[in-house]
């Protein structure tokens, strides 16, 4: 009888410990999964911030070679990109700028061809950024993008951060004693502003929102 129990309880101090080596393996799966998440997402920022100081370098190159920013011409207008809505005016405007690749989504633009040249009156139709490179209709149709750049379902180019979504510009607007005229829009005190909703799915602006934002200025 003593043997018996005896068994009993070995048999139930395996099943004990088989549970216990269960949850401690599950922990442990849970803690690598999460430690995986949290390493995609930093390798994302930083591919967002490396092409974010790559367009910045241009944009100011622009600059200096036309003495003016080019600027969106409806920063906040609306596409679909893989099912989801976002704000693209500002990411069509630097796909235009970045590929050479017509000039309609720039304010004070004529278009490419009452211009009469190749990218219109803004525009040269030079490369600016080799990366900016957009998609073929094969790989439109197979839903892939180049490195920096996406098609919206409508048929326009956005230039894309690195968790695939649709990068955000804004030039500030200045009056004749540089004071800033559309501070309702912009976040900084910068001439313009690149930046990226992150891990968010839609556009928020909210304090909550901003501080999942990749930024040029901060």
């Amino acid at each position: 009888m003593k043997s018996s129990a005896s068994s009993r309880r070995r048999a139930a101090f395996t099943l004990i410990e088989v549970m216990t080596v269960i949850a401690i393996m599950a922990l442990l799966g849970a803690m690598g999964f999460a430690g995986f998440q949290f390493a995609i997402r930093k390798s994302k920022e930083k591919q967002t911030l490396n092409r974010i100081a790559a367009i910045s370098s241009i944009i100011k190159q622009y600059q200096g070679e036309n003495g003016n920013y080019p600027i969106p011409k409806d920063p906040f207008s609306t596409g679909r990109l893989r099912t989801k809505q976002w704000p693209v005016g500002g990411a069509v405007a630097l796909y235009q700028i970045l590929a050479g690749d017509g000039d309609d989504a720039l304010a004070g633009s004529k278009g490419r061809e009452s211009a009469g040249i190749p990218g219109g009156a803004d525009n040269t139709g030079k490369v600016l950024l080799d990366t900016c490179v957009a998609p073929s209709k094969k790989q439109i149709q197979e839903k892939k993008k180049t490195e920096m750049v996406d098609a919206l379902e409508d048929g326009r180019f956005v230039v894309v951060d690195g968790f695939g979504h649709p990068f955000q510009y804004l030039v500030a607007i200045r009056d004749r004693n540089g004071r800033i005229t559309n501070t309702g829009e912009m976040h900084s005190g910068s001439d313009f502003e690149i930046w990226s909703y992150g891990t968010l799915q839609q556009r928020d602006d909210t304090p909550k929102g901003q501080a999942e934002w990749v930024t040029s200025w901060r």
